[in-house]
């Protein structure tokens, strides 16, 4: 959390959010949403780098999941072994599930149990999220994609933007431009590497 984000001046990587992302929770908790965090990033990284960002319980932070063990577990299955006495949890860094593209629908799905009423996301990977929430037929649903267009302040792509904008365009999803309703995106010190 403490090293430099890559390609980035006055930016450590665990102050690497989109600052206006991080209003909008902030946001919807005040207007009493209920508001998930369904990242591509494993679960357990994700709700370290939030505890001191935003006040979403551990239990609605969704990620990747990833390979947890025992220290004095070895290659045994879980099955096969009793949780010791001097033992402790270890993330082995293998995942069981990238949670990106469709993968993130039946993980929301189950996590939640019921089909949000609002997504934001921002890259292809979010795509089927958004489909599936607009697909809710009990109440209103909008799902926003931010485009990754400041050349500026981030590492925007134009043929990649194009691209995400048409798709959304073309199922009705919100875009949101990172270059033009952004005032700041991580904050007003930090800057491109050249």
């Amino acid at each position: 959390m403490k090293t430099d984000a890559q390609g980035f001046n006055n930016l450590k990587r665990g102050d690497a959010y989109f600052r206006p992302m991080i209003s909008l929770v902030k946001f919807l908790e005040k207007k009493d949403f209920t508001v998930y965090i369904v990242s591509g990033t494993e679960r357990n990284i994700v709700r370290v780098l939030l505890e001191n960002v935003l006040d979403v319980p551990s239990d609605r932070i969704i990620g990747s999941d990833g390979v947890i063990k025992a220290t004095g577990q070895g290659n045994k299955d879980g099955l096969d072994y009793v949780y010791q006495p001097d033992d402790k949890l270890i993330y082995t860094g293998e995942l069981i599930t990238k949670n990106v593209k469709m993968n993130k629908v039946p993980i929301i799905a189950r996590e939640i149990g019921k089909v949000p009423v609002l997504s934001f996301g921002n890259s292809s990977g979010d795509l089927s999220m958004s489909q599936y929430i607009t697909n809710n037929k009990k109440y209103e649903s909008r799902a926003y994609i931010l485009l990754g267009d400041d050349s500026l302040r981030e590492h925007g792509s134009e043929d990649k933007v194009q691209k995400l904008k048409k798709y959304c365009e073309d199922h009705g999803f919100y875009t949101i431009s990172m270059k033009n309703d952004f005032a700041t995106v991580y904050g007003e010190d930090v800057t491109l590497q050249k």
